[in-house]
């Protein structure tokens, strides 16, 4: 399929209407992990190859060559074995050292917050801040055939494509419902919170 001009967001958004979810393919429950032959899902490796292609120049001028995580480009894998699925809880994080881009990435702060802020970085003028929010890490360890270590791969807003090694059914393990322990935080009162649920700490002075 011809890839349509505009921006790489276009690109991308005409691409998955035509070919998200892969049509022909076997869903993996309610999750956005789909298997196919290893001809179906050649060919929508061939296609998306396409659009990346199409995308390429903007990734690397704009984006030091690593694909963004907005542009939640599906995952494709061949010769799988054995899929565990699993999940955890886990936190993103983000420095600052300048309040306006903390505000602009995590959004605002109340009127007291933003005072203790604003003091924190006139005190600390070479100082880092440093932004958390806990969300629910989903990932698959993905076994393929002839390499000894899976591939751990976050797939939740992107989309997963499987095919199964020539000769065997995939076997799919689920240990979502495992509690799995809690690494330590050594950050545990923060100086604000924004109101988009980020906790920020200061991390140096």
């Amino acid at each position: 399929m011809a890839q349509s001009a505009g921006s790489p967001g276009d690109r991308l958004l005409n691409w998955k209407l035509a070919h998200w979810p892969p049509k022909g393919m076997k869903k993996c429950g309610e999750l956005p992990i789909y298997i196919g032959d290893h001809e179906s899902v050649t060919a929508f490796a061939l296609s998306l190859g396409e659009v990346m292609a199409a995308v390429s120049d903007h990734i690397f001028d704009e984006c030091r060559g690593k694909t963004p995580r907005w542009m939640a480009v599906p995952k494709v894998v061949f010769g799988v074995e054995r899929l565990n699925l699993a999940k955890a809880p886990a936190k993103a994080s983000r420095r600052f050292t300048e309040l306006s881009d903390l505000v602009k990435r995590c959004g605002s702060f109340s009127d007291e917050d933003k005072r203790k802020l604003e003091d924190w970085f006139q005190r600390n003028p070479q100082g880092e801040l440093v932004a958390h929010k806990p969300f629910v890490d989903m990932r698959a360890y993905v076994f393929t055939r002839g390499e000894a270590r899976p591939k751990r791969l976050r797939f939740y807003e992107s989309g997963l494509v499987l095919a199964p090694a020539e000769g065997l059914g995939l076997i799919v393990q689920d240990h979502r419902e495992t509690i799995r322990s809690k690494r330590s935080d050594a950050f545990s009162a923060p100086m604000a919170r924004s109101s988009r649920g980020w906790d920020v700490f200061p991390v140096g002075g």
